[in-house]
C-alpha cells in the first residue's frame, strides 16, 4: 500500500516541516505540506491521500476567536463550486478509511 500524507499548514501552525520529515522517516512514499489557503481555494483536496495531519501551533494565531474563525472556515468554505465544504471533505475522507492525526499541543482549531 502506498502511503500519501497531507500535512496542513496555515497562519500560526508550526512544526509542519518536522511533521512531514517524520512521516518520510516512517516510510511514507509521498508527503505534501499544504497551506490551508490552497485547500480552501480548491487547488488541492484530500483525494488520493491516506493520511491527513494537523500539526501543532495555533491556526489563525493565538488570539481570542482564532479557533472560532478556523472552525467557521472548515464548516462553511466550499473549495470547489457545488462540492462539499472542507469539513464535509474531512468526514468523507474518514469514511473512506483515511487516517487523521492531530497534535494535542495547542492546535486551536482541531
Amino acid at each position: 500500500m502506498t502511503v500519501k500524507v497531507f500535512v496542513l499548514a496555515g497562519n500560526g501552525t508550526n512544526c509542519e516541516v518536522e511533521t512531514a520529515h517524520a512521516w518520510r522517516l516512517a516510510g511514507a512514499e509521498s508527503v505534501d505540506v499544504v497551506p490551508i489557503w490552497e485547500w480552501a481555494a480548491g487547488r488541492v483536496g484530500l483525494d488520493g491521500y491516506n493520511v491527513l495531519t494537523f500539526p501543532g501551533g495555533f491556526m489563525d494565531g493565538d488570539d481570542l476567536g482564532s479557533a472560532r474563525a478556523c472552525a467557521h472556515r472548515l464548516r462553511h468554505t466550499v473549495p470547489r463550486a457545488g462540492g462539499p465544504t472542507m469539513l464535509e471533505e474531512v468526514v468523507g475522507f474518514v469514511r473512506r478509511g483515511g487516517l487523521v492525526l492531530a497534535s494535542a499541543t495547542g492546535s486551536s482549531c482541531w
